[in-house]
């Protein structure tokens, strides 16, 4: 059985990480042997009653409110720094390359681009940031896409863009800069949630914004509820949060740094309350393994699957954590970590380009989104090193008995750089993704590259295709830090998603590209 220490961030005490548990095909849930039940010590926080915002008053912000900009977002890796940065510069060397990269695969069938290509939001227009963390969700009517630091919603119809607001503005704070956007869309309530993060203030206070619409309609008003991250978890930094949901909940995971990573922390949020914008109770956690990753589950199981990838903890396996009750403070709880044996994974190297020296960074192999868990399956994607180059390999687990389906990397060619990956699965299990791929070899610059398989099709994503490659390199700030995919659950049969990733425009300047997909 294999075991780690790891610090409590909370109880400053140190836990066993223990093997993860087959569970019987006729279990309730997840089955975890009591010897081996980590049951996460949770605290709860009341969370005062949204306030309320018209997108009138969003606009009149955004026209008279001059939005906090600090433009230039470091990366925070979730191990030791200069370890980190030994790890980046080995990879970098080819000749210590881990393993051989495989024969890249042909295009298998669609999904493939479905009418819709377009110009998403670009630096100059969302107020100079980098990198632009672009992010995003379609919906009934709209699609949404957040960057640092703006909010841009578009009519899916004719692609127009109605809306496009300052970060500050669209929550109605301007005490300090606004970061790492997300944006989720709930099929079942169809309901937009926007979450965003802000420096800390003078005083330590740290902001965690999490937005929700009042309806379908992006355009109908939206509650917002701010959560001091700052004054729970002591006075630690914030960074780099995901959101995930289950049947009943909102779930925002984070990293924490003080000043270097510390621990994760996760809470949760009762959709029943905040989707009509109450005040609640609000469990929490930290000390967790990072980063986490948490699920949009698509059906109604009760328990949600979260992934966490740390190749400075180990990387012969991933660690995952159950979450069940998440929507009742008093009954919440979040078991693990539990190991599961995955390939061994490196830290990819940075991205050469054609034409400059200057490399794109690809992280440090973290699950950069929240994963797709349904029925007894859960979709991850990460960027490790194969072979001496960034390359995606994407997971097909079976959660319920703790077993790996698949562990299978994807990318363009042969000889190309790919990262920056972002999955997603419709309720019939068919697979989407989308990915950042460039090829100095060739002289091909950044593309915008999706590709995915039926529930039919073998367990394989191959290729796919180019939807946008950019017309030079980059030598601004850092790329990414992430990428979206998102299904259109308006569409019959879910065979429809709607993507959006990052391009460049000038060597100094990142675009975004919004592209719609299907089979």
């Amino acid at each position: 059985m294999r075991k780690i220490c790891r610090l409590l961030l909370l109880s400053q005490a140190t836990l066993l990480l223990p093997a993860l548990i087959h569970v019987g095909a006729n279990a309730a849930a997840p089955r975890l042997v009591e010897e081996n039940k980590i049951e996460m010590q949770k605290q709860t926080h009341q969370l005062e009653a949204a306030k309320s915002r018209t997108m009138e008053e969003m606009l009149a912000d955004n026209a008279t409110k001059q939005p906090l900009q600090v433009k230039e977002i470091s990366f925070r890796p979730h191990g030791d720094p200069q370890k980190y940065e030994e790890m980046k510069k080995q990879a970098q060397d080819k000749t210590k390359a881990p393993q051989g990269r495989p024969e890249a695969k042909g295009p298998l069938a669609p999904p493939i681009i479905m009418g819709i290509n377009f110009n998403g939001v670009n630096q100059t227009a969302a107020g100079g940031w980098y990198p632009p963390d672009t992010h995003g969700a379609v919906g009934k009517q709209h699609f949404v896409e957040v960057t640092n630091s703006n909010v841009s919603i578009y009519r899916k119809s004719d692609q127009v863009l109605q809306s496009s607001v300052s970060m500050n503005a669209f929550f109605g704070y301007f005490e300090e800069a606004l970061f790492d956007p997300r944006c989720v869309h709930d099929k079942d309530w169809n309901r937009f949630i926007i979450t965003a993060e802000s420096f800390p203030e003078i005083d330590g206070d740290q902001w965690h914004f999490i937005a929700i619409s009042k309806n379908w309609n992006a355009f109908s008003g939206w509650y917002i509820y701010a959560f001091n991250v700052g004054a729970i978890y002591g006075g630690a930094f914030w960074d780099y949060p995901q959101l995930g949901m289950d049947q009943d909940a909102l779930i925002i995971t984070a990293n924490l740094f003080d000043p270097f990573y510390i621990g994760s922390a996760l809470f949760t949020m009762s959709k029943a309350r905040a989707y009509n914008g109450l005040g609640l109770g609000v469990p929490f956690w930290g000390g967790l393994m990072g980063t986490i990753a948490p699920p949009i589950v698509r059906d109604q199981n009760e328990w949600a699957t979260l992934a966490v990838a740390d190749p400075f903890t180990d990387n012969t396996g991933l660690y995952l954590y159950y979450l069940e009750n998440a929507e009742n403070p008093a009954f919440a709880a979040l078991l693990g970590p539990y190991y599961l044996d995955v390939p061994d994974f490196f830290i990819p190297p940075s991205a050469t380009q054609p034409g400059t020296a200057s490399v794109l960074d690809t992280l440090d192999c973290r699950f950069v989104n929240a994963g797709t868990q349904i029925g007894n399956n859960l979709y991850q994607v990460h960027t490790v090193n194969l072979g001496g180059l960034p390359t995606p390999v994407w997971y097909l687990i079976d959660w319920w008995f703790g077993t790996l389906t698949v562990a299978d990397s994807f990318f363009a060619a042969g000889p190309s750089n790919d990262w920056n990956a972002s999955i997603v699965a419709n309720n019939f299990n068919d697979v989407y993704v989308t990915w950042t791929s460039n090829n100095p070899s060739t002289g091909t610059n950044a593309q915008v590259r999706l590709s995915g398989r039926r529930n039919f099709d073998p367990l394989d994503i191959g290729a796919g295709v180019a939807a946008f490659t950019s017309p030079t390199y980059y030598t601004g700030y850092r790329w990414g830090d992430y990428s979206a995919v998102t299904v259109d659950s308006s569409v019959a049969g879910e065979l429809r998603a709607w993507l959006v990733n990052e391009t460049i425009i000038n060597p100094t300047t990142w675009g975004s590209r919004i592209v719609r997909i299907g089979f």
